[in-house]
């Protein structure tokens, strides 16, 4: 099928807003994760009972998780509008 002008012009785009509503919330969700993983997985783990290369090998995984949930938080999309 050809796509016209007119089915440009006369498509329903309605569906987008709420996709880009849907994505900027879970941006936000992403922050709020960044929030708890890092006010409650470290101190969990802070008791020094955990020691030795699983614990070096989490501390760098942690690292890497927080900054992931950073960065999605980051990149959501600005809402409609603004």
């Amino acid at each position: 099928m050809t796509l016209t002008f007119q089915d440009v012009i006369n498509a329903d785009l309605s569906p987008l807003l709420d996709v880009s509503e849907t994505w900027r919330k879970m941006g936000d969700r992403f922050g709020e994760l960044k929030d708890d993983y890092t006010t409650h997985v470290p101190r969990a783990l802070d008791n020094g009972n955990w020691q030795g290369e699983a614990f070096g090998a989490h501390q760098g995984s942690s690292r890497a998780t927080s900054f992931e949930y950073s960065a999605a938080r980051r990149k959501r999309m600005p809402s409609p509008g603004s």
